[in-house]
């Protein structure tokens, strides 16, 4: 597998997303769709793709749109998939988008909204993970799993940070 290549920021992903989203919107309707990810932060590297939360309004309703999006080209991605999330792909070999379909009052809604939130109001602790994501990339070489989890108490760690010192 190649080894995980994390780019500098590159404003051409947030015309990606809002193209994407615009095609999302004809396609499932009055849903929540956000732009979460490295991409979605200003000035913060990442890999090539871009990152889209969809809100469904329960769990029923995700189980529905999952079809309208598989239908719609969208890969179905079991593997990244989990209690709160339904996990797919989509683009060429570069794997443009990845759509992580969850719905209203889950953790992982929660979550990606406020790790986004937090990095793009603070660019220190987004330059803190950015040069944790480039250590973790060289460490991990193409082992997408270990590169992942050697970010993951970072993320735990903001996470916890924002819960303590606000209303979420």
């Amino acid at each position: 597998m190649p080894a995980v290549a994390i780019r500098k920021y590159d404003r051409r992903m947030l015309l990606l997303f809002k193209q994407e989203k615009q095609r999302l919107r004809r396609l499932l309707g009055q849903v929540g769709i956000y732009h979460v990810g490295s991409t979605a932060v200003p000035g913060l590297g990442g890999k090539n793709f871009v990152d889209i939360l969809v809100v469904a309004h329960s769990e029923k309703h995700a189980l529905q749109l999952k079809k309208a999006l598989i239908g719609a080209g969208y890969l179905y991605r079991p593997a990244g998939s989990g209690p709160e999330r339904i996990f797919f792909r989509k683009g060429p070999k570069s794997r443009r988008f990845h759509l992580h379909l969850t719905w209203r009052g889950t953790s992982e809604r929660k979550e990606k909204l406020l790790f986004r939130d937090y990095m793009r109001k603070h660019p220190k602790a987004a330059a803190r993970y950015y040069a944790l994501k480039l250590r973790a990339a060289k460490k991990a070489g193409g082992e997408r799993l270990k590169y992942r989890d050697m970010k993951a108490a970072f993320i735990r760690r903001m996470i916890r940070k924002v819960k303590a010192t606000s209303l979420f």
